[in-house]
């Protein structure tokens, strides 16, 4: 019988996770699906209802997606912004100089954003990954390895 409990207790706890993380979202990092859209619009209406010009930073721009969904809400919620990237790598640093380089609004650093004043590396699959990050995490689940810095 400890045989038997022990083996559905695991298989519980398995499809639980599961479940957990279906409903929870966790691991989605599609935009529109994930809340993240929802957030962004909700945020954008509250800023308009107070009026007042905001500031916003992007850590860690790549190479600028969410920043022009950031720019595009603020121009359809008619809210003032100005909007700070944060972004190391060079070659996405110069993708969003091209991009909003002309940008009146747009302040483009290449710096990362940190607590201390340190030089790290960054791990990444490809040039201007949206996975490169300061941690060598294991995304050896999707096939995907972050053996570059």
């Amino acid at each position: 019988m400890y045989i038997k409990m022990s083996l559905f207790r695991r298989l519980f706890r398995s499809v639980s996770r599961k479940v957990f993380n279906y409903i929870e979202n966790n691991g989605n990092v599609i935009f529109e699906k994930n809340g993240e859209k929802v957030f962004v619009e909700n945020l954008f209406k509250t800023f308009k209802a107070n009026g007042e010009k905001k500031i916003v930073f992007d850590i860690g721009a790549n190479i600028g997606e969410y920043s022009k969904m950031l720019l595009q809400n603020s121009q359809r919620y008619n809210v003032e912004l100005n909007l700070h990237l944060f972004e190391p790598t060079k070659s996405c640093f110069e993708i969003l100089s091209q991009k909003f380089g002309s940008y009146k609004n747009v302040f483009i650093n290449n710096f990362g954003v940190s607590d201390s004043n340190t030089i790290a590396k960054i791990f990444y699959d490809k040039e201007q990954s949206g996975l490169a990050s300061l941690y060598q995490r294991n995304l050896d689940s999707y096939n995907i390895r972050l053996n570059k810095s």
